[in-house]
Formats: structure tokens, C-alpha cells, sequence
């Protein structure tokens, strides 16, 4: 096998979604992957080291795994040396991230300055989704970028659909995006109002009670993010919510992304109701989701859901066949080794 080393700052959903599923695929990889995970040495030398060390076994390539910082520079110095090509993998429009994403760091001159450096100094850029493809070429880096085409699937058999004896509607999501899912929570508002039996949850965000009717806050519980990416799918699978959300604003970054978030919440078997904009539009074209437009749309499609069990179960039945059937261990298998094997 092959030898490539995938660097990460953490073990986090990325590095999961992108690689580490790769080394549960039965030998069928003819790839091997080794990880260094940064913020798991507590010196920056020793970090260095380990990579010098697994870089004299003379990898294929090394990956930066949405590796963004001053390490990533003497990484990418040390493959030259060593004549090993680099890769960028990348998962967001990070060049132009929309300000309701409040994340300080993300709009600093020196976060940009070493994205743009990273960008033009490693050899190829491997991104999550075509959209994120063509974006970054418009950027004119002038080297070759290929697109995962999304992401692989993910299949746990140790998940078992469940659904909670009163309706539930859930939100998961990171804190980061907390601003799209306050400019549905009129029509959760609205909806728990006129729907006493309905509760609502939210799994990794934290609302702000102040601006819901407090009539209702009994009703809508905030349950805390779990690290690890396996202990994830696992906890959203167990809460057993009748009808999943995925509300996004309509602008470059979103279009980029990819639809995780459908994958997950067809894993544990929950239907989605999403925004009408790309990339869940493209989905709800294919009856594999519902789309909103506006909030009487919301209130309206999350009501039809929790009424209608045949609608929902004909959702996720859909979804799951068109999951396996196009987001195969396989053919991710066959995307990944054609993008190395034109390295």
C-alpha cells in the first residue's frame, strides 16, 4: 500500500468525514493513511519530528487537512525537500466567510494571509464539493484542484431508527450558524404556540429564551455538542426526533457547502426540511427533502411532516435508497484513489 500522511489540528468532523472512514473499507483502499493530529502533541517540536519521521518513509503525499497556521509553512518546506507532493484539502469557502459567522478568526489579516499563502504553496488543492472547486479556481491559484463530488457515506449498523412517543422537532447544527436557525424561530415559535403536544430541541446550539414566548420554554430543550464524530451520529440517532432542520441564508459560502447534513439526518432516519437554496434546493428537486421559503412555509411543511407518518416515512425511504446508491463506500473509494493516483 501506498503510504499517505493526512495532517489535522483536531480530530474533528472534517478530518472523519474526508479520510478516516477510508481505513474501514475492508483492504478494498489501495492507499494507506497515517494521521498526525497537532493539538494532540503538547510540543511543537515533537510535532515536527513525528512528521520528519514518517516523511523519511517517503509518502505519496501529504494532506493538509483544513490545516491553517504557521506550522503548515515548515510542513510544506519540508515536503519540498523531501520531494513529497502537498495537498490542500479544504471543506468551506473560507476565502469569503459571511459575517453572521462570528468567529473572530476567521476575519483576520493573518488567518487570510496564511490560507492565501497555503493555497499557492502546496502542490494541488483537493476540495469537498464542486461548487467549492469552481470557486477556488475563480481565485486563479494556477494549479490543478480536484472535488471530492461531496461527501462519502457514512454507514453505521449499529444505528436503529427510533422515533420519540410525542413529536419532535430538532436542530443540529454548530454555534456558528445559530444566526439562520434564529431566522426560522418565529415559525417554532408560532408552531409550539398553536401545537401543545410538539416539543423542540436543539443539539450543539444555544437559544436565546429572551425572544421565545415563555409559555413554552418547558417545551424546547438545548442539548450540548459531543466530541468525536462516531459519539455524534450515535447521540442525534438516540433522541429520536420526528422531523430534522436545516435552515441556511442564501450566499456564496452555503453554496459551497456540502449536504452532511442530509446524510446525518438520513442515517438515524430523520425526515429534513431545509432552506430552497443550493445545496439542499438540488435535493428537494428529488423529493429527498422538503424546501422552505419563508416562515408560513416553515410552520406549514414542519406541521404536514409531524402529521402525516406516511410522508415521512416515504422521505427517509427515499432518501436512504438514494444515499446508498450514490454515496457508496465504493464509489468514494474509486473518487479518492483517482484524485491520488493522478498525484
Amino acid at each position: 500500500m501506498k503510504l499517505i500522511i493526512i495532517i489535522s489540528e483536531f480530530k474533528d468532523a472534517t478530518l472523519e468525514q474526508g479520510f478516516l472512514s477510508f481505513s474501514k473499507t475492508d483492504n478494498k483502499f489501495k492507499y494507506k493513511f497515517v494521521t498526525i493530529i497537532s493539538s494532540e502533541y503538547t510540543f511543537k517540536l515533537d510535532f515536527i519530528k513525528q512528521c520528519k519521521n514518517l516523511f523519511s518513509q517517503k509518502p505519496k503525499a501529504v494532506i493538509l487537512c483544513r490545516f491553517i497556521n504557521n506550522l503548515s509553512f515548515e510542513i510544506i518546506k519540508n515536503c519540498k525537500v523531501n520531494n513529497i507532493k502537498t495537498i490542500f484539502f479544504i471543506d468551506d469557502y473560507l476565502y469569503s466567510v459571511p459575517e453572521f459567522i462570528k468567529k473572530e478568526k476567521y476575519s483576520s489579516k493573518i488567518f487570510k494571509n496564511q490560507l492565501s499563502q497555503i493555497s499557492q504553496q502546496v502542490d494541488y488543492i483537493v476540495t469537498s464539493t464542486p461548487a467549492l472547486k469552481q470557486n477556488i479556481e475563480n481565485l486563479n491559484y494556477k494549479k490543478r484542484i480536484f472535488a471530492l463530488n461531496d461527501i462519502r457515506f457514512h454507514l453505521y449498523h449499529d444505528l436503529r431508527p427510533f422515533k420519540r412517543p410525542h413529536p419532535v422537532i430538532g436542530y443540529m447544527g454548530s454555534k456558528s450558524h445559530k444566526s439562520e436557525l434564529d431566522h426560522i424561530m418565529p415559525a417554532i415559535n408560532n408552531l409550539l404556540l398553536k401545537n401543545p403536544n410538539i416539543c423542540f430541541e436543539t443539539f450543539g446550539v444555544k437559544l436565546d429564551f429572551k425572544n421565545i414566548d415563555n409559555t413554552i420554554h418547558k417545551r424546547i430543550k438545548c442539548r450540548n455538542a459531543v466530541s468525536g464524530y462516531k459519539k455524534f451520529i450515535n447521540k442525534l440517532n438516540s433522541l429520536g426526533w420526528w422531523v430534522g432542520l436545516a435552515p441556511l441564508f442564501s450566499n456564496e459560502f452555503n453554496r459551497c457547502k456540502t449536504i452532511c447534513k442530509w446524510i446525518e439526518y438520513t442515517e438515524c432516519n430523520v425526515p429534513m426540511i431545509s432552506s430552497k437554496v443550493k445545496p439542499y434546493i438540488n435535493l428537494g428537486t428529488k423529493e429527498l427533502v422538503e424546501n422552505a421559503n419563508d416562515n408560513e412555509e416553515w410552520e406549514e411543511k414542519i406541521l404536514f411532516l409531524i402529521n402525516n407518518k406516511s410522508e415521512r416515512n416515504k422521505l427517509i425511504k427515499k432518501s436512504n435508497e438514494y444515499l446508498r446508491e450514490n454515496y457508496s463506500s465504493i464509489k468514494a473509494i474509486k473518487r479518492m484513489q483517482k484524485i491520488l493516483d493522478n498525484i
